[in-house]
């Protein structure tokens, strides 16, 4: 189900996707499977540029601290969809908490330029 629910999700069937990380969730609530549906139900509402329940949705896989396995992943996407939305101060905070909180994680290059991208935008506004 898990696979069928990404595949969907990568192939912007969204809606269909959403509905089955959702019922992984229900029917499995403490499973550490359910971190990757609710990142992966965040990253359907990134593809469909709801960013508001997007961000929102990034931000509770960070809150739940039993399971931490896609932490990493939802903090540079929570800044990401701060930038989407224009809230540059708050990208930038995000994405420097990615580099203190993960300062060995493979995507550190990418955050970096991200920080770089964003913090010339903002010094030019």
């Amino acid at each position: 189900r898990y696979r069928r629910a990404l595949d969907d999700c990568l192939k912007r069937r969204i809606p269909r996707a959403q509905k089955e990380f959702q019922e992984i969730m229900d029917s499995n609530p403490e499973i550490p499977l359910v971190e990757n549906c609710r990142y992966w139900i965040s990253q359907c509402r990134y593809s469909a540029k709801d960013y508001p329940a997007a961000a929102a949705g990034f931000q509770t896989v960070l809150d739940d601290t039993r399971f931490a396995h896609k932490d990493d992943d939802a903090s540079i996407m929570l800044g990401i969809t701060f930038f989407q939305m224009s809230r540059l101060p708050e990208a930038l905070d995000q994405l420097h908490r990615f580099v203190e909180s993960f300062p060995k994680s493979e995507y550190r290059g990418k955050v970096e330029q991200w920080i770089e991208r964003i913090s010339l935008i903002k010094s030019r506004g």
